[in-house]
């Protein structure tokens, strides 16, 4: 588990304004947060995360025009040297996956919460707390909370294995994780799961989104809502690894947390399209990373709930 330090006491409020995150052990999601309180009665405060990546990008050793690089399932693929361009499109197309996280979220106080409560005249009103999300890209690893290698796909190359056409190749070949994208990661892919009815179910899938879920420390959407097929995978796979029979794991449950169960096939449709399963929707329990972290700055014990929509400052 991480360590958090909270910094930067407002005496007035006994409110913290920082909190830093430190790992404890390798592998640990960490932030920063910044608490922003409202100067206005009208405006609410906001809590924003800050998530500083290095983004590394892989050059083929000694000016090689390419190399083979694995991915996270161990198969090689053909990359190729970065040019200008291909670098400015993939961070652009990263910052923008990242603004997904971005206008969802609104943390409603505990009703016994008052200390950020901002006097109206005679009245007072209990602003609520917008979610930010504020990833940096640094420009080295040394202050970076996570670094993510990043290697230029070579599509002729991934079609030709693949035995599929160049402009069918798509961020769904290569498979990318938390420490590694690729080159079509920028891009949205459409991908089908079936649901519980039985229905086959397209949805629009967003890589850089989904694994900035994970560095906030979101696990599969399976996991998160506990599915019963995510939940009975992990353990299917967990007792067959164990014994020395990975290899015998059925399909569907092959890979445990990381198997296609978790991601929401076979669940309601809900359960896919959401941004850690396949697509790109958000729900209520994708705002744990705030409100795991908001308790840290306001010391309170009781319950913070979430709301999808704006809701302006409550008048008292």
């Amino acid at each position: 588990m991480p360590v958090w330090t909270a910094i930067k006491l407002d005496m007035k409020t006994n409110v913290f304004m920082e909190v830093l995150g430190t790992p404890a052990t390798a592998g640990d999601d960490v932030f920063d947060s910044k608490l922003k309180p409202s100067t206005s009665a009208a405006v609410n405060h906001m809590l924003t995360l800050n998530l500083r990546i290095f983004l590394q990008k892989f050059q083929p050793p000694h000016h090689l025009r390419s190399a083979t690089f694995k991915d996270f399932d161990k198969t090689s693929f053909v990359v190729g040297p970065w040019n200008h361009a291909e670098w400015q499109n993939f961070v652009f197309g990263f910052k923008k996956q990242c603004l997904m996280w971005n206008n969802n979220f609104w943390l409603i106080p505990p009703n016994d919460f008052s200390a950020l409560d901002i006097k109206m005249g005679t009245k007072k009103v209990r602003p609520n707390v917008y979610c930010n999300l504020d990833v940096q890209i640094m420009p080295t690893a040394a202050r970076a909370h996570r670094t993510i290698q990043v290697v230029n796909l070579d599509a002729r190359s991934a079609a030709r294995a693949a035995g599929k056409r160049e402009s069918d190749v798509t961020s769904g070949d290569f498979r990318s994780d938390s420490s590694t994208y690729d080159t079509f990661d920028v891009r949205p892919r459409t991908d089908a799961y079936t649901d519980n009815t039985g229905h086959v179910q397209k949805v629009r899938h967003y890589t850089i989104a989904h694994e900035i879920g994970h560095a906030l420390g979101q696990a599969h959407i399976g996991v998160l809502r506990h599915e019963k097929l995510c939940d009975m995978a992990v353990l299917v796979d967990d007792a067959f690894t164990k014994v020395g029979l990975s290899s015998a794991v059925p399909a569907m449950f092959s890979g445990g947390s990381n198997s296609d169960v978790c991601y929401g096939d076979f669940s309601a449709a809900a359960v896919s399209s959401n941004v850690m399963g396949g697509g790109g929707t958000f729900e209520p329990l994708n705002a744990q990373p705030w409100l795991e972290q908001i308790p840290r700055h306001t010391l309170t014990r009781n319950k913070w709930t979430v709301s999808m929509r704006h809701i302006a400052p409550k008048a008292l």
